[in-house]
Parts: structure tokens; sequence; C-alpha cells
């Protein structure tokens, strides 16, 4: 079953291809796949893609999923995730944070602390992104 999953998230990933009338409809049964795509070393750089191409064309559609998807992405943010895994999840975290729900404000204080790491990391980018991330996130619970 693993390889029948992988198989088929790999099939279901690029997305940036189909129009998005065709998408809207499927999106909520592809991002349980996504979601679970996070957890996996083998398959979170491109579950990562299609999350960034999702939440460029319809974010409030992702916004059902956010608890799930949120602690995963911090998660890679992280070492012993590779340079690109983290620079994406940290960057799908920003554009997370950039719709002000009641989910995104519940969940602000624990990605900004989870974001505390990255901001430290050693590799520039993945620092600048960070900040950026938990400059956004920071601000959802201000006035």
């Amino acid at each position: 079953t693993t390889e029948i999953y992988t198989l088929s998230l790999h099939d279901a990933l690029p997305i940036s291809q189909v129009p998005l009338p065709l998408l809207e409809p499927v999106v909520p049964s592809l991002l349980p796949l996504v979601t679970r795509a996070l957890g996996q070393g083998t398959t979170a750089p491109p579950a990562l893609t299609c999350l960034a191409q999702l939440l460029q064309s319809s974010p409030t559609i992702i916004h059902s999923h956010i608890h799930d998807i949120v602690p995963r992405c911090l998660k890679l943010c992280t070492p012993p995730s590779p340079l690109n895994t983290r620079l994406q999840a940290i960057v799908c975290l920003n554009e997370l944070g950039g719709v002000s729900n009641p989910s995104t404000v519940s969940l602000a204080d624990s990605v900004t602390e989870g974001l505390a790491d990255p901001v430290k990391d050693h590799k520039r980018l993945v620092r600048q992104e960070a900040t950026k991330a938990r400059n956004r996130w920071f601000l959802i619970t201000q006035p």
C-alpha cells in the first residue's frame, strides 16, 4: 500500500499544468494526500511544491487543513531536512500566515516559537525566509 500511495501522490502532484477551474473541485480530496506526504522524507519535497502551488491558486481551501499542515511544515524547517526542503517549508508557512482567520490566530504563537530555530539557521537564505515568515505570523495577533 505504501508503494501505491507514493505512486498516486507523485501522479497527483504536478498540478501546475491543470487549469484552476478543473483543479478546485479536486483540491479537498488532494489535501489529505499532500498533508500525509509532508510527514515522509521522500515525498515531502514534491508535497511542498504542490502545497505552494495550491496556496497561490486557492489559499482559502487550504485553511481547512491548516492544523495538520503547519506542524508538519515546522518540522521540515529544521535540519536534518535538506536546504531546499527547509526553504520550501518556510515559504509555505509564510503563505499560510497571509490570511488572518481564527485558525491562523490560534496557531500564531506556536508558529512564531517554532520558527525560532530556523531564524538561527547557519544558511543565510533560511534565516531570511524564516524572519519574513516569523514576522508575518507575529503580526497576525497584533491589533
